[in-house]
């Protein structure tokens, strides 16, 4: 399992439509991986969006992040954003892809 981390970096006011575009970017029908959550900072670095996708193939991966080096329009955030930082990660071998859904209220990101 491949990982990619996306970091967004928004306008003040603006990570609800960020959201929303980023969800319809992610879910689209030529759109590949899965994607397994969207974080808001509210610590820290503000505005920034970390957004966590999984593939089952390293070329899987490089696909979709052409995807999004090519798009005009990156996770429907365009007019959004002020940086996008993409990092990729594979997962180890004897851990289980993360699942989907609401776990809790905070969470802490470390890379």
């Amino acid at each position: 399992m491949f990982f990619e981390l996306a970091t967004l970096t928004v306008r003040f006011g603006t990570a609800p439509k960020a959201s929303a575009a980023i969800q319809a970017y992610c879910e689209a029908p030529e759109a590949g991986g899965t994607l397994y959550g969207v974080w808001f900072s509210d610590i820290g670095d503000l505005n920034q969006i970390a957004v966590l996708r999984g593939f089952d193939t390293l070329e899987a991966l490089y696909a979709e992040r052409e995807r999004g080096l090519r798009s005009a329009d990156p996770f429907g955030c365009a007019e959004l954003a002020t940086a996008l930082e993409w990092h990729s990660y594979k997962g180890f071998d004897w851990l289980p892809a993360p699942t989907p859904g609401h776990h809790g209220a905070i969470y802490e990101i470390r890379t």
